[in-house]
């Protein structure tokens, strides 16, 4: 798997051989694959990303340009998403398209699946943009709120 998110990475120039290696070491002592990645050479959430989500099938959003639905935003426990770095988006039927930097940490979405009953679908975004969005949103003090 990380093998070809680096080929794909090397193949648009953004990853040099070096990065590449030290990128497969990081992942080889337990590393997340994008938390590797972004380790090994300094590249952005915003190259990155929307590389994996290729790789995945998944897609990515610009969290800072997305307007988010607040009521939806207040029905999810607030501690949860604060605790995993999620951002629930849209809603439909009983899925959730939910933000998150990383589709290999699953279990904030497992979390939220038992929490809520709903179908977590995940969606990419930058780890500091999600952060943002719920401190805007939720404020600072919301992981400490029980919900």
């Amino acid at each position: 798997m990380i093998n070809r998110l680096l080929d794909k990475l090397s193949e648009r120039g953004l990853l040099s051989e070096q990065a590449a290696n030290r990128a497969a070491e990081l992942w080889r002592e337990g590393e997340a694959p994008d938390r590797a990645i972004l380790a090994a050479d300094g590249l952005s959430p915003e190259q990155v990303l929307p590389v994996i989500a290729e790789e995945f099938g998944v897609s990515c959003v610009d969290l800072d340009e997305t307007a988010l639905d607040r009521e939806l935003l207040g029905s999810m426990p607030a501690r949860l998403l604060m605790a995993h770095k999620l951002v629930p988006l849209s809603r439909d039927g009983r899925a959730v398209r939910v933000a998150t930097a990383s589709l290999f940490n699953t279990s904030g979405l497992d979390e939220l699946r038992l929490a809520t009953g709903l179908e977590p679908v995940p969606v990419l975004a930058a780890e500091d943009a999600i952060d943002r969005a719920l401190r805007k949103h939720l404020g600072v003090g919301a992981a400490t709120v029980q919900s």
